[in-house]
């Protein structure tokens, strides 16, 4: 964890999807990070700073589809995949993808 964060952060890695919500096509991603409040991700294309998006994505070893809606703080490319490295504050997510969110933060990471 970073010290500089307020909250735990955890990295992972999984399959994510991010919805417009003016009706344009969704856009696959791929989750990287995760804390309390906020996302990091590669995005196949690049999002607007400051619009809002529903990510939907699911926590390893869960098949349940979470949702959070997040507002993008940064959309940057990262030259050596091609995608783009996009961070994003979480606005609201529904209480049980808050519990699972939480759990998957603050449980120990096996050694």
């Amino acid at each position: 964890m970073d010290s500089r964060r307020e909250h735990a952060r955890r990295l992972l890695t999984v399959p994510s999807t991010v919805i417009s919500l003016d009706g344009n096509p969704p856009t696959n991603a791929r989750l990287i990070d995760l804390s309390r409040n906020g996302v990091g991700f590669l995005s196949s294309g690049q999002l607007q700073p400051s619009a809002i998006y529903e990510l939907q994505f699911r926590f390893p070893g869960q098949s349940v589809v979470d949702s959070v809606r997040i507002e993008i703080v940064y959309s940057t490319l990262h030259e050596a995949t091609g995608l783009f490295r996009c961070g994003a504050r979480i606005h609201a997510m529904e209480p049980d993808s808050l519990a699972r969110l939480v759990d998957y933060v603050t449980m120990p990471i096996p050694e």
